[in-house]
C-alpha cells in the first residue's frame, strides 16, 4: 500500500471512528467485516465480538433484522444505493443508509450500513404536521362561521337563513345539522336540518313528522332547552338510541342514519333561549370532544340572535301593520255616482308607522267627503298625530263639511294639542254627486294640489297650495269648486309619489305623474290608481324611504 493510500486509509478510518452514526459493513456472505464504535455501543456484545458473524449467530431479533438483510441483498444484487428503510432501536427511530462498495474490478465486494438517529427530526415534522392541521381546521371552521354569519344576515327569513346556515356546516361541522326553535307555546318546531348527502334529508324529514318533539322529554333537544347548557356524547351507542326511541320503527329509522357523535348548544339570544343547534357525525366516523363545544357555541350564538332579531322584526312589522291600517279606511265606501279607488305603499319594509292618509266618508245630508293628508315624521308620533287629523277632521266635517271649517277645526286641534313643530297638509274635498255631473269643493293646507283629469284628455291641477296645518293660529283658506263630468276623475297623492327617485337619482317629478295620468284619460278609478303605483315602484324599485298614497275620485 502507498503512503498516499496508508494516508487516505487511515483518514477514513479515523472518521469512521469519530462519527456519531452507527456503522457497519458486510460482506457477501452477510457477515459483519466491520463494526464502529458508535455502533457497537448500539449493541450489548462486546467490542470485536460481531466481527465475521452473522446476526443469526448473533441471536439479534429477528423482526428488526430480517427486513434489514432483505435490503442489504438487493445492493449487492443491484448496486444500487438505499435510503428507504426506517425502523426502531433503542428506543429510537433510525434511518438505514446503505452504500455499495466496489472492487477494483466494478463489482460490490461489500455493503457499508450508516444509521442516523431521526427521532428529533421526525418529532419535529409531527408536530409540525400537527400544528398545521390544527391551523388548516381552524381556517376551515372560521370560515364556516363567516359563510354561517353571512347566511345570517342576508335576510329576516331566520327559517330561509337558517337552513342556510345549517347547510354550511356540513361536513366541515357535522354530517348532520339540526336547528330547532322554541315556539310561542312553548312547542318545539323544526326549522332546519342539513346533511352532506342531500338523499338522506327525506329520512330526516320523515323523523321530524312522525316523531315530533316532545318538550316535555328529559332527554334531547327539550333537555338541552331546559338545562341550557351544551350536550356532548362522544360515542352514541346503540343502547342510547334504543333509549330514545318510541318503538320499533322508529329505532330502525335512527339506525339507518349510522349516527356516531353528537353535540349540542342551546340557541340563547339576550339571555333567552330560543332553540337549540345539533351537529352529528355519521358517516364520516369523526368524534367530537371538548374542544369543539367552543366552535359550536360560537355558532349557536349567531343563530340565535338571527332568529331573535328576524322575530323581532316580524313583531314589529305586525304591530306597524295593524296600526297603519287604523289609520286607513278598511274599505272605500259605495256612493251612488262616484267610483272610488286607492292604493298605499308605506315606506321602508313595512316595520314603521307613516305618515299618510286618506278617508272617504258620506255625510249625513248627502253626498260625502275625500281627504288626503301627510303628517311630519314617521313611528309611534306620526300615528297618534294621523290619528288626532282623522278623528278631528270626521268630526269638523259631520257638523258642517265646509273646506275652510274643516281646517280651521284641524289647524286648532294641532296647535292645541302639539308642539309648534309639529304639522300636516291636508287635500280635502266635498263631493255633491248631481244627476249628470260630480260637484266638487276643494281646500288645500300645504299639500300637492290634487290633479282633475277629463276624459277627453285634459289635465291640470285643481285648488290653491294653502298653509301647512299646525304651523299659524289663523290661517286663510281659499276654496275651489269645480265640475266633474261622466269619466272626469280627481286624482289626490302625497308627495312620496313625485318625490320618489330612480337609482339613478332622478327625481320622479310631477312631469312624470302627469304624463301617466294623461295615457289613461277615462280609466276606472282603481285601475288609475293601481296604476300610478306600479309605475312609480318601477321607477323607484328599491325599498321606498317615503310613504305613497293615491286616492282617486271618478264620476261614473
Amino acid at each position: 500500500m502507498t503512503g498516499h493510500t496508508l494516508a487516505q486509509a487511515r483518514l477514513l478510518e479515523a472518521l469512521i471512528e469519530a462519527s456519531p452514526d452507527p456503522m457497519w459493513v458486510y460482506g457477501p456472505d452477510l457477515r459483519f467485516l466491520f463494526v464502529s464504535p458508535a455502533a457497537e455501543r448500539l449493541s450489548p456484545r462486546a467490542p470485536g465480538e460481531m466481527i465475521g458473524r452473522s446476526w443469526q449467530e448473533l441471536d439479534m431479533p429477528a423482526g428488526l433484522m430480517e427486513p434489514f438483510e432483505r435490503q442489504v441483498r438487493r445492493v449487492f444484487a443491484t448496486g444500487e444505493r438505499q435510503v428507504d428503510e426506517v425502523g426502531g432501536m433503542s428506543g429510537r427511530m433510525w434511518e438505514y443508509i446503505l452504500t455499495p462498495v466496489h472492487d477494483e474490478a466494478g463489482e460490490v465486494a461489500a455493503v457499508l450500513a450508516t444509521a442516523r438517529d431521526i427521532t428529533e427530526r421526525l418529532q419535529h415534522a409531527e408536530e409540525h404536521l400537527r400544528l398545521l392541521t390544527a391551523e388548516q381546521e381552524a381556517r376551515e371552521r372560521l370560515t364556516v362561521l363567516a359563510a354561517a354569519g353571512e347566511k345570517l344576515g342576508s335576510s329576516l327569513d331566520y327559517r330561509t337563513t337558517v337552513q342556510q346556515a345549517a347547510e354550511v356546516t356540513v361536513p366541515a361541522l357535522a354530517d348532520w345539522c339540526a336547528v330547532d326553535v322554541v315556539g310561542e307555546e312553548g312547542e318545539i318546531l323544526p326549522v332546519a336540518v342539513a346533511h352532506v348527502d342531500p338523499d338522506k334529508l327525506a329520512l330526516a324529514r320523515e323523523l321530524q313528522e312522525r316523531y315530533p318533539v316532545d318538550p316535555r322529554s328529559d332527554r334531547g333537544v327539550p333537555a338541552l332547552i331546559r338545562e341550557r347548557a351544551p350536550q356532548i356524547v362522544p360515542e352514541i351507542s346503540d343502547e342510547m338510541l334504543r333509549a330514545g326511541a318510541h318503538d320499533p320503527e322508529h329505532l330502525e329509522l335512527l339506525r339507518a342514519l349510522d349516527l356516531r357523535s353528537y353535540l349540542g348548544v342551546p340557541l340563547v339570544a339576550h339571555n333567552r333561549v330560543v332553540g337549540a343547534l345539533g351537529l352529528v357525525m355519521a358517516e364520516s366516523g369523526r368524534r367530537y370532544t371538548e374542544a369543539d363545544i367552543g366552535l359550536a357555541e360560537d355558532l349557536g350564538r349567531r343563530i340565535a340572535f338571527a332568529v331573535d332579531n328576524a322575530r323581532l322584526y316580524e313583531l314589529n312589522r305586525a304591530v306597524a301593520r295593524t296600526l297603519q291600517r287604523s289609520l286607513l279606511p278598511p274599505a272605500l265606501p259605495d256612493i251612488e255616482g262616484i267610483e272610488l279607488g286607492a292604493s298605499y305603499r308605506p315606506a321602508g319594509s313595512g316595520t314603521i308607522v307613516g305618515g299618510d292618509f286618506y278617508d272617504v266618508f258620506e255625510l249625513p245630508g248627502g253626498g260625502a267627503v275625500a281627504a288626503i293628508g301627510d303628517v311630519c315624521g314617521k313611528g309611534v308620533e306620526a300615528a297618534a298625530l294621523t290619528g288626532l287629523v282623522r278623528h278631528a277632521l270626521r268630526a269638523a266635517a259631520l257638523r258642517d263639511p265646509d273646506p275652510v271649517h274643516v281646517l280651521d277645526t284641524i289647524n286648532e286641534a294641532i296647535r292645541a294639542e302639539h308642539r309648534s313643530s309639529t304639522f300636516c297638509t291636508v287635500a280635502y274635498a266635498v263631493l255633491e254627486p248631481g244627476e249628470s255631473e260630480l260637484e266638487v269643493r276643494l281646500g288645500c293646507a300645504g299639500h300637492p294640489l290634487p290633479l282633475l283629469s277629463r276624459r277627453d284628455g285634459q289635465l291640470a291641477p285643481l285648488g290653491e297650495p294653502g298653509v301647512l296645518l299646525g304651523v299659524v293660529d289663523d290661517p286663510t283658506w281659499v276654496t275651489r269648486a269645480e265640475s266633474l263630468g261622466p269619466g272626469d276623475a280627481l286624482v289626490l297623492y302625497t308627495d312620496g309619489i313625485t318625490e320618489a327617485r330612480s337609482p339613478a337619482g332622478q327625481m320622479f317629478g310631477e312631469q312624470r305623474l302627469h304624463d301617466v295620468i294623461a295615457r289613461h284619460p277615462g280609466m276606472g278609478a282603481v285601475d288609475l290608481a293601481q296604476t300610478i303605483q306600479r309605475t312609480v315602484a318601477e321607477f323607484n324599485p328599491r325599498e321606498p324611504r317615503d310613504d305613497k298614497a293615491i286616492l282617486v275620485v271618478r264620476r261614473a
